[in-house]
């Protein structure tokens, strides 16, 4: 009775600001003072993101200059390199207009001076890009970030804090990204009791100098583990910040050092369950549950409200699938944001819980220092259907063309709206792509599998229409549980992208669901099948494989091509059962893509930048919704790749009229062996 009177209480209280005891909204409410207009660009950056890779094992290769081919440049710019070497005169260093790509092999780079370059449009003396690259530079095939060891939670002797993932966006509004990183001591599974020590931090750093800014102690009520911490970082009001939303509880600290009390006034602040004996130890299934929206400069919390009630726990079983004595499906957690009433307006926090059986997703408006309610999905009563249809990660985009986002929430799809758009009815699963895959098909495509053939019958995964739902490819799953699948164009030889899975045959299927002659991709010659990432890091259309800590190359389909190992560069192969990196995707901008991993001692975290150069050009890949999206929540539940919203791939080089993105690849097609006139010019 005491705690239906307080959630009565609470749901009529309605506050402005926080304190350590004060909750903004204790419920969403109706959506009100949210701007639906015209919303500043949340996705570009205005910095050049110049930067020069250069590899000490690899010195022939010399240091690759990049830069971002910037939404205000011409479709036609080209550009100029200057050097100066230890403060000499600038020197122009191509003899050609660089037109065809945004990048610049200098293979006279001295490593032993300061090399200064400078970036200008072709024929004009103004500086519009620079960097300075150091002899200190050069002794590593990385950029360093060095995790803040001091002050850190107390934990036992035989604990570390080692780093899971992390996310980027602009936090201070200065046109660069900076980076969240989420450290822990243990990642326990929800279906294993298991206690872990200390708290998860959520810490950012600068990405240009690896500055330390703030850390969030989500404290010892925020369990540790993959399923229980998503997070988000974007700029979510429109003011060029980005903001961090996470769920949080009581003694969650955040980065000015407030912390949240005894919200509930129940005299308790602690929940963690403490009898080994049973199989909630170590778990969190009581207490009060917010999420909480921070500022990206100072690591404050600025708005929250409650998080998805737990509900009735006599109801848990029938509604979540297990019940209070065990704890498992009940905290099951993911999170993204969206664009829902255009790509143009305000985007929407997605708070989500469940997905193995029942399931809620609620979209929030974050302005002028509150969070409302957008709408609120729940599978009962009215879409029982879609109940067990969930995933370990979703994707967001525009997917039935309307210009409003919406979620692919594993085997089925929410509209904008709030309300059901699709489902499909193949049941729950562990991996899943949203982008564009097949080029001759108009719209995106979803690539998904599945773990019960009780209820996928012969499609273990799956290509379907992201907007209606339709089956486009079936590949048996042989009677598996199909925990991993992939699509990208590996294949130069094969039209549009490839898929294939962890089903045991390892077989590679064409977008058209052609079973080709070519076997899965692996990630070492006579090792396992790779199914966990792509991504684009040498010179060609194709995309390469990224699992275990190396980049490969499909090439023919007979022995992988090695192109970076990061075991070569004293840092981990990655991290979780999947082997993921800390981070990935394009943040220079030059369209390929960064990756981030941390040192076997969890001190330090290195930033990897190919040394390949390139003679294709696109607009920086976060410029594209749904890359910058699927980048947003990459963290969330099983990392998945970043996938844009338009197609790249070899078939570019061959169809005219093939739709390329923002930017394309120009307008030029290049022969056979042409090169982009900047290491072999005399």
């Amino acid at each position: 009775m005491r705690r239906t009177l307080m959630l009565i209480c609470g749901a009529m209280l309605f506050w402005t600001s926080c304190s350590d005891d004060e909750v903004v909204s204790s419920g969403p409410v109706s959506p009100g003072g949210v701007p639906e207009e015209e919303y500043p660009d949340v996705i570009t950056t205005d910095d050049r993101g110049m930067v020069v890779s250069y590899d000490p094992a690899n010195k022939q290769s010399g240091a690759l200059i990049s830069w971002r081919w910037m939404s205000g440049d011409p479709a036609d710019a080209s550009y100029d390199i200057y050097r100066s070497v230890d403060g000499s005169e600038f020197r122009k260093l191509n003899t050609a207009p660089i037109s065809r790509c945004t990048n610049y092999k200098d293979l006279s780079v001295d490593i032993s001076k300061t090399n200064t370059y400078e970036l200008h449009f072709s024929n004009s003396e103004n500086v519009i890009g620079t960097f300075k690259f150091t002899p200190e530079m050069a002794t590593a095939f990385y950029r360093s970030i060095p995790l803040n060891m001091n002050d850190l939670p107390e934990i036992p002797d035989t604990c570390q804090y080692y780093v899971s993932d992390a996310s980027v966006g602009d936090l201070d509004g200065d046109g660069k990204y900076e980076i969240v990183v989420k450290r822990q001591t243990a990642s326990i599974d929800n279906a294993s009791k298991g206690f872990a020590y200390g708290s998860a931090l959520l810490e950012a750093y600068r990405l240009d100098n690896g500055a330390f800014m703030w850390r969030v102690e989500l404290g010892p009520n925020i369990r540790q583990g993959t399923h229980y911490i998503s997070f988000i970082v974007y700029d979510l009001d429109g003011d060029g910040k980005a903001e961090l939303a996470v769920r949080t509880s009581e003694l969650t600290k955040f980065g000015d050092g407030t912390m949240i009390g005894d919200v509930d006034g129940d005299g308790k602040t602690y929940y963690v369950r403490l009898d080994p004996e049973k199989a909630t130890y170590g778990k969190i299934l009581d207490g009060p549950e917010f999420l909480s929206i921070i500022d990206g400069t100072t690591g404050a919390e600025v708005a929250r409200t409650d998080y998805i009630s737990r509900g009735d726990k006599l109801l848990w079983e029938g509604y979540w699938g297990d019940g209070y004595n065990y704890g498992n499906r009940i905290d099951r957690f993911l999170m993204a944001t969206g664009h829902f009433k255009s790509q143009n307006s305000a985007p929407s926090i997605v708070m989500c819980r469940g997905y193995y059986k029942n399931f809620q997703i609620v979209a929030l408006d974050y302005a002028n220092g509150k969070l409302t309610k957008r709408w609120h999905f729940d599978t009962y009563p009215n879409y029982q259907d879609y109940v067990e249809q969930g995933n370990h990660n979703l994707a967001v985009g525009d997917v039935d063309g309307d210009g409003k986002d919406e979620i692919i929430y594993g085997a089925c799809a929410i509209d904008h709206d709030g309300t059901g758009l699709y489902n499909t009815g193949l049941g729950h699963g562990d991996a899943m792509h949203l982008g564009k895959f097949d080029p001759t098909r108009e719209g995106l495509q979803v690539v998904c599998c599945h773990e019960s053939p009780s209820r996928y019958g012969d499609c273990g995964t799956e290509m379907r229409d992201a907007g209606t739902g339709e089956i486009l490819v079936r590949i048996p799953g042989n009677g598996s549980d199909v925990g991993r699948c992939m699509v990208a164009d590996v294949d130069p030889e094969t039209p549009g992208c490839e898929i294939w899975s962890s089903e045991p045959q390892g077989n590679l299927y064409s977008c058209k669901g052609e079973l080709l002659s070519k076997r899965a991709p692996r990630y070492k010659w006579g090792d396992s099948w790779t199914y966990n990432m792509g991504i684009w890091w040498s010179g060609s259309l194709n995309r390469q494989l990224l699992d275990r800590g190396l980049v490969v190359d499909y090439g023919t389909g007979e022995a992988p091509i090695e192109l970076f190992s990061a075991r070569n560069y004293g840092s981990t192969e990655g991290q979780g059962t999947k082997h993921n990196p800390v981070f990935y995707g394009d943040f220079w901008g030059d369209w390929r893509e960064e990756m981030i991993y941390v040192t076997p001692d969890y001190t330090e975290l290195r930033i990897f930048t190919t040394n390949i150069e390139t003679k294709y050009r696109f607009r920086p890949l976060m410029y594209d919704h749904v890359y910058r999206l699927s980048a947003v929540h990459e963290n969330v539940g099983y990392n998945q790749p970043t996938h844009p919203g338009f197609y790249i791939g070899s078939d570019l080089l061959k169809d005219e009229s093939m739709e390329v993105g923002p930017g394309g690849i120009g307008d030029w097609k290049p022969e056979e062996g042409e090169h982009n006139g900047s290491a072999y010019e005399d």
